[in-house]
């Protein structure tokens, strides 16, 4: 027997092996499951009955898996926090204070008011945006799951609103917002989080049919709704008492055309807002 050629024989079928699996797995992992035409249209007919419409550039497609996330908050060791923030402090009346601003933590959430010395050479919505982000950077706080979300201008200052992305999916009711004047940053508030672990529990998440279904029938008011978006992301209750380790749900945003937002619960279907 010719070994040599054998082990080439062996070594190519394990290749083309390997090959098919890591394409099963791609496939499996990314796998997008979107009800056919006739399920869209019934449901539709349900809903229109119960007062409750779709727009028609709606999407139904949904992700069956969706891991439950375990966030850790940057403010768990708030000394550490302050002194990025702040460099050297002295501590009064529960506040972290230096010559450059001062810090209040409360329930993971911060207040920091500082004395930024910055010069814009252009002062828009573009330029504030990613000065916040810089901002951030600069003292050491990750943002590589921040994503500006809204920019405004606040009589003749900008509000930067900063939301996580997780996988490329939004957790929903966490934001951060810098203040920015022509000088620089003068205040930010909010939470930050990073990701910790994903959860080991693995359960199917709802698909969006159920969850209208379920809400358009539970809902106390007949009164006509437009729906514009349905988007999938994550949602988490801050609880005082675990704010520097929490869970983040795989959860469904509802998003009205009067711009009002619903939220839900992908595994349960039930309203977490």
């Amino acid at each position: 027997m010719n070994f040599g050629r054998a082990k080439t024989i062996l070594i190519i079928l394990f290749a083309i092996v390997n090959i098919f699996l890591a394409g099963y797995i791609f496939v499996t992992s990314n796998d997008i499951l979107t009800p056919d035409s006739k399920t869209i249209s019934n449901t539709t007919t349900i809903l229109n009955k119960r007062n409750v419409f779709l727009k028609d550039n709606v999407k139904l497609s949904y992700s069956e898996n969706i891991s439950y996330l375990n966030l850790k908050g940057i403010t768990s060791d708030e000394k550490v926090i302050a002194s990025k923030l702040l460099g050297p402090f002295i501590i009064k009346n529960s506040k972290y204070i230096s010559d450059s601003g001062d810090l209040a933590i409360t329930n993971g959430e911060f207040v920091l008011n500082t004395k930024d010395n910055h010069t814009f050479k252009e002062f828009n919505e573009k330029t504030v945006a990613k000065y916040a982000v810089n901002f951030l950077k600069e003292h050491e706080i990750d943002v590589s799951d921040l994503k500006v979300f809204d920019v405004v201008n606040e009589n003749g200052n900008f509000k930067v609103t900063l939301r996580h992305s997780f996988f490329d999916k939004p957790l929903f009711n966490v934001k951060t917002y810098v203040y920015v004047s022509g000088g620089g940053v003068y205040r930010i508030e909010g939470s930050i989080f990073a990701l910790d672990s994903l959860s080991e529990s693995k359960k199917y998440t709802n698909n969006p049919i159920n969850v209208l279904l379920r809400y358009s029938a539970e809902r106390q008011s007949n009164e006509k709704i437009e729906i514009s978006q349905i988007n999938t992301g994550y949602y988490t209750e801050n609880n005082p008492n675990d704010y520097k380790s929490i869970s983040a749900l795989p959860c469904y945003e509802i998003v009205l055309t009067d711009g009002s937002r619903l939220y839900f619960d992908a595994i349960s279907a039930k309203m977490v807002k």
